[in-house]
């Protein structure tokens, strides 16, 4: 539930920049205003995920979560209108309104679903787990945006879309085990020492 929020998540990001792009003055503005959007969506997302990151290691994976998921319910609207604007300055700031809880997401969402895996079955859990719901939701998103902008003919549709996604997601962090501080080799997965190898007492 986790990977297909942050799959619709960052699928809607690139809807969300087309169209603030789309809505700034002319051709040449908007080519302008497409690459500036990217360019800093590309810089922010390593700043971001280095500090959130650290962040995470220093408290927990699952308050950022709680963190990120409450935002996007709180911050997609107001993002998209201001993104949709028609002005450089909203498209900006419109899109750091959504790409702030987008942060906090994507900072821990994967370390999380790797952690909640025993050792034996974390490569296929983890990679299944968040691709295929990456692949059923963030695949489809520009989709249903796209059909949401042209049925309604309203550019911040898709933030509902977008709340409603972070709606459902929410309880299901809730739900999620903090798994900051676990030892990855738990359990089944610890190497047994051998019996010549086991400390000998006298």
């Amino acid at each position: 539930m986790a990977a297909s929020g942050a799959g619709e998540i960052r699928s809607t990001g690139g809807v969300m920049r087309a169209l603030a792009a789309g809505c700034v003055g002319n051709r040449a503005a908007a080519i302008i205003a497409a690459f500036a959007l990217y360019g800093l969506a590309f810089l922010a997302r390593p700043v971001g995920g280095l500090f959130w990151g650290s962040l995470g290691d220093r408290i927990g994976r699952k308050p950022l979560l709680l963190i990120g998921t409450p935002g996007f319910i709180l911050l997609s609207l107001p993002g998209y209108l201001l993104a949709s604007s028609g002005t450089f300055l909203g498209a900006i700031v419109g899109q750091l309104l959504v790409a702030l809880p987008w942060s906090f997401v994507v900072s821990t969402v994967v370390v999380i679903i790797v952690e909640n895996f025993p050792t034996r079955v974390r490569y296929s859990g983890a990679s299944i787990g968040y691709n295929l719901g990456y692949m059923i939701f963030g695949g489809t998103a520009p989709i249903v945006a796209t059909y949401l902008v042209s049925a309604t003919g309203t550019n911040s549709v898709p933030a509902i879309y977008l709340i409603v996604v972070a709606v459902l997601v929410l309880p299901a962090v809730f739900m999620l085990p903090e798994t900051r501080g676990l030892d990855l080799l738990r359990g089944a997965d610890r190497v047994q020492p051998t019996e010549s190898a086991r400390p000998t007492t006298t």
